[in-house]
């Protein structure tokens, strides 16, 4: 359960600094709570192939939060030399491409592999250290592996850590990096990540408000503390709701599957984190079949051309101030040669109707005939169209405005 608001305090002679000091500081862990709550529950979602982790790492990234550490992809070059007893290039080359991709392998990760291009073979000189005949390999190493990061900050200090250790392995196993070429972090989508709750979303204590003893006796000082304390709390929660329902409105949260589970998630995970669920509006899903005649060659060009003719009223682009969205429920239209030549195609569009206000079947198909009417100068007796109306209950609204709702 979300811990209960501190109670406000009104200034005036009976309100002490220290009450003041202590209600802002329940303020503070309120808001750390509220983090840590949806960092973990994220942690769940993504553990449990809910919630793609780049999703849940918009959603953070969105409310303000750190995002979760994911795998990223670290590619790093280096100029190498390494002393040889080998005249030939080739089994030079082989011998120092094996010990640098063992020792790359030993200190990054089983996951990563390294190769050698561009290699020369040179005489030492005097810098060789190896008994007998020696001679100098220089080439360019191209690494490849996975570190774990948050930011792109965090991937390119953890690259440069990784770097540095990678150096001074070759170094050990007789291998000088003569000079870094760079490196390059971008996230992995591909990758599968694991996450531990308890470490990935730290249950660190809440930092307390800075010492109070300056402010002892100027209550005014203190409530303002307390107010900017709750302001924090409620600009939070106002940054979570938004990241959440934008998560929902313009990504789908990934694997989810069904037309009303993301919906639910997101409302029940609201609802976890002590804030208000979701909007409920009475849904209705609209069935409309448009039959029009085209000019095409083929099947398929027939469809293409059926949809350039009506795409105008297609769910998922509604006019302005319709309560519609596009449902998940798709039929596939029906074509048909003429023997005169073109195409009878049967379009079917569904609509999903949101009502917040009541439950009016006729009104949710009010909306969907003005919809189809601004086809009424291409299509023929459009405005008898029959439609199929389905009542799916009061729901959590699919018309979601995240600075609004």
């Amino acid at each position: 359960m979300t811990p209960d608001r501190p109670a406000s305090a009104a200034t005036g002679p009976a309100t002490t600094v220290d009450v003041l000091h202590e209600q802002a500081l329940a303020w503070r862990i309120l808001t750390h709570t509220l983090d840590v709550r949806l960092r973990r529950r994220l942690i769940e979602l993504v553990t449990a192939d809910e919630i793609l982790l780049g999703d849940a790492c918009e959603m953070l990234h969105a409310a303000g939060l750190t995002p979760l550490p994911r795998p990223w992809t670290l590619v790093l070059g280096a100029t190498i030399t390494c002393h040889t007893h080998h005249p030939d290039l080739t089994g030079a080359h082989t011998t120092a491409a094996e010990i640098v991709d063992r020792v790359a392998r030993r200190t990054l990760g089983e996951h990563t592999s390294a190769e050698l291009v561009d290699a020369e073979l040179a005489p030492a000189g005097q810098a060789c250290t190896l008994p007998g005949p020696c001679r100098e390999l220089r080439a360019h190493a191209h690494v490849a592996t996975q570190i774990r990061a948050t930011t792109p900050d965090d991937a390119d200090h953890t690259a440069t850590a990784a770097r540095q250790r990678l150096a001074a392995a070759w170094a050990t196993a007789g291998v000088s990096c003569a000079q870094h070429t760079g490196h390059h972090t971008e996230p992995d989508p591909g990758a599968a990540a694991t996450l531990d709750p308890d470490t990935d979303a730290p249950l660190t204590r809440c930092p307390p408000p800075a010492p109070h003893g300056v402010l002892r006796g100027d209550v005014e000082a203190a409530d303002l503390r307390r107010r900017l304390a709750e302001a924090a709390y409620e600009q939070r929660a106002r940054d979570v709701r938004r990241a959440l329902i934008s998560g929902l409105v313009y990504t789908g949260l990934g694997r989810l599957a069904g037309e009303h589970r993301p919906y639910a998630l997101i409302d029940d995970l609201l609802r976890e984190l002590g804030l208000p669920g979701l909007p409920r509006a009475h849904l209705y899903r609209v069935a409309a079949t448009v039959p029009v005649t085209v000019p095409a060659s083929s099947n398929r060009e027939a469809r293409r051309a059926a949809y350039r003719l009506l795409r105008d009223a297609a769910a998922h682009v509604p006019q302005n101030g319709l309560p519609l969205t596009g449902s998940m429920h798709v039929r596939e239209p029906e074509v048909t040669a003429l023997t005169g030549g073109g195409y009878a195609v049967a379009w079917h569009e569904t609509y999903l109707v949101s009502l917040r206000a009541t439950h009016a079947p006729r009104l949710a198909e009010a909306a969907v005939r003005i919809q189809l009417s601004i086809l009424a100068d291409t299509v023929a007796h459009i405005a008898q169209v029959p439609l199929h109306t389905r009542y799916l209950g009061r729901r959590v609204d699919h018309r979601l405005d995240p600075d609004h709702d």
